[in-house]
């Protein structure tokens, strides 16, 4: 006989081993539906061509690297209502699917590139909850160069999806083939100033470095983490914000100014100096080292000796005459005889 689909429904699997899945020929379609898959070894799926893979509700712990590999869908690949415990790097490999489709599911932990996918059609990624999200997540979600040729670029929809932590360009869209269309991001963050320029400037980013234009008003925050509020990005900025730029232009202008003020005073206080410094110039005087009269001197004391005798001190700016005596031989007293 031939198998033309495999399908699991409301079972629980404790490991899929390696090869589980593997050269399988002529299967239209393998689907997943309500079921809890606890272990998935590497190479699980492997080398085969299909029409649909669908993984519907149910929880799978960790998708290791290279859990489905070298794997070619016709149709559709799809992951409706899944609970992902780990998605790590590679862990699906598989081209050709016309429409991929992530929706409703709930991935705690996202590895770089853990899509691999060369898609023959649009990219439907919304209503998921991502908790936590590396750089690069979807940035392996490509078009083929082949059929981007003939049909041309295809939508890829990022809507509605809820990230928690991430990390820089945690969503890196590769836009060589694809049309990112981006709306309602919301981050499970508490609203704040100080934030909203990093997650504009560092969260989404196309592999051609451009970016979408004004993110704020695709992203929301929780304006109320009691409450569970959420609120426009672009909302908050513009009532919240807006006086936080206000007072720091406000303390800047306040600090030139001063600054300002400052440098007009010491400049005052210079000229001021050197005006009084020039009312009380030295008298000339007579410098020995250079032979000639001088208006600066080496010495605190000037005096001036002129003729008939008398001498000019200096003091500040009062001429004190003073009397030139001559100095006389000292004679000591000759000792006088008593008579006897």
């Amino acid at each position: 006989g031939r198998i033309n689909s495999i399908q699991f429904e409301n079972v629980s699997i404790a490991k899929v081993r390696a090869l589980a899945f593997s050269n399988l020929a002529g299967i239209e379609k393998i689907e997943f539906k309500n079921c809890d898959i606890k272990s998935i070894e590497p190479q699980s799926f492997k080398k085969f061509i299909l029409d649909a893979f669908i993984i519907n509700g149910g929880y799978v712990d960790i998708l290791p690297s290279y859990s489905l590999i070298g794997i070619t869908i016709q149709k559709g690949l799809k992951f409706e209502n899944v609970h992902f415990g780990y998605m790590r790097s590679s862990a699906f490999r598989i081209d050709g699917p016309t429409i991929f489709k992530i929706q409703n599911c709930i991935i705690e932990n996202l590895d770089s590139e853990a899509f691999r996918v060369n898609t023959h059609g649009p990219v439907f990624i919304e209503d998921n909850i991502l908790p936590q999200v590396s750089h690069g997540a979807f940035a392996g979600i490509t078009l083929d160069s082949t059929y981007l040729s003939w049909s041309g670029r295809q939508d890829l929809i990022f809507e509605n999806n809820t990230l928690k932590q991430f990390e820089d360009y945690a969503l890196l869209f590769n836009n060589t083939g694809l049309s990112p269309k981006l709306d309602r991001i919301v981050l499970d963050k508490l609203c704040a100033c100080d934030d909203i320029k990093l997650w504009t400037d560092r969260l989404v980013k196309y592999t051609d470095g451009s970016r979408p234009i004004d993110l704020t008003r695709l992203m929301w925050c929780t304006k109320d983490d009691r409450k569970n509020i959420d609120s426009v990005v672009q909302d908050f900025q513009r009532r919240h914000c807006a006086h936080s730029a206000a007072r720091v232009y406000w303390i800047v202008s306040v600090l030139i100014v001063t600054l300002i003020v400052l440098i007009g005073l010491c400049s005052l206080g210079f000229y001021l100096f050197r005006r009084h410094a020039r009312r009380y110039m030295n008298v000339p005087t007579n410098d020995n080292a250079q032979n000639r009269l001088s208006v600066h001197s080496t010495h605190s004391n000037h005096v001036i000796i002129i003729p008939e005798g008398k001498t000019y001190r200096e003091t500040e700016l009062h001429v004190i005459e003073e009397r030139v005596e001559p100095i006389k031989e000292y004679v000591p007293p000759q000792a006088v005889t008593q008579p006897i």
